[in-house]
């Protein structure tokens, strides 16, 4: 089960589901410009589990993550 923790200073985030997540984790959410991003995937003690960098568009995207290999 992994809890997820958003810094949403450069996005608008809609939602995130399920979250806890166990399997997939689906994020919807909104850019306000074009931004290198990473998405972090963060354990409850704060490490980071999973980092996806990337260069997204301004504008609405939704992204699935698969979490089945993360550690419970």
């Amino acid at each position: 089960i992994i809890n997820v923790i958003v810094n949403a200073s450069k996005s608008k985030v809609v939602s995130i589901y399920p979250n806890p997540a166990k399997g997939i984790l689906n994020i919807d959410f909104s850019m306000l410009n074009k931004e290198n991003t990473t998405i972090e995937v963060v354990d409850l003690i704060g490490k980071v589990c999973l980092a996806i960098p990337s260069t997204l568009q301004k504008g609405q995207h939704s992204i699935a993550i698969n979490t089945s290999s993360l550690a419970a």
